[in-house]
């Protein structure tokens, strides 16, 4: 995919992991989805973007 077709949507990702964070917790399933995510870390699927880079570049972040 062309880079002019991906963008940042940091603030989005921002505002959706919060209420989805208190969704979730609020439902009891918070656990089970933070261990879907640490599972796909693990296996290199996502990765940690540091601080400094936000906002550097396009990206696609998850909540």
């Amino acid at each position: 995919m062309p880079k002019s077709n991906v963008s940042n949507n940091w603030s989005q990702a921002v505002k959706r992991l919060m209420t989805t964070t208190k969704r979730l917790k609020d439902t009891g399933h918070y656990q089970a989805y933070q261990e879907v995510f640490m599972e796909w870390y693990k296996e290199g699927v996502i990765e940690v973007v540091p601080s400094d880079e936000v906002n550097q570049q396009l990206a696609h972040y998850l909540p």
